[in-house]
């Protein structure tokens, strides 16, 4: 019976370990990476980009919800990163597409969907 528990506690483990990195990677680099566009340019569109960074986050809180409905963690997993690269697309495009300096983040996703 012991070994059961043991198995949910360390899967839960390994999702709280993955959470935490896609929320200070993802999450935290893209929230920092718009507040020094913010201070660097008078064009930034403060309003969509903070709407698009509220999904991202909101991402996070619906995704811990979830797995503790007891939805598949790989679902869950899954379904945030399409969020994070829908985010990251999204800010992208608000701070000029193929000109952003915001490109190199969709590197991001790929960094914390191999990390399990």
């Amino acid at each position: 019976m012991t070994t059961h528990v043991s198995r949910i506690g360390v899967a839960t483990q390994g999702f709280w370990q993955w959470l935490f990195l896609r929320m200070s990677i993802t999450c935290l680099v893209l929230t920092a990476g718009i507040g020094l566009l913010w201070i660097a340019a008078e064009s930034v569109p403060l309003r969509p980009l903070a709407i698009v960074l509220g999904v991202g986050y909101s991402s996070i809180v619906l995704g811990v919800i979830t797995v503790l409905v007891g939805v598949p963690r790989r679902i869950v997993q899954g379904i945030q990163i399409l969020v994070d690269v829908f985010v990251i697309g999204s800010c992208v495009h608000l701070t000029g597409g193929i000109e952003s300096r915001l490109m190199p983040l969709y590197f991001f996703p790929l960094v914390v969907g191999a990390y399990e």
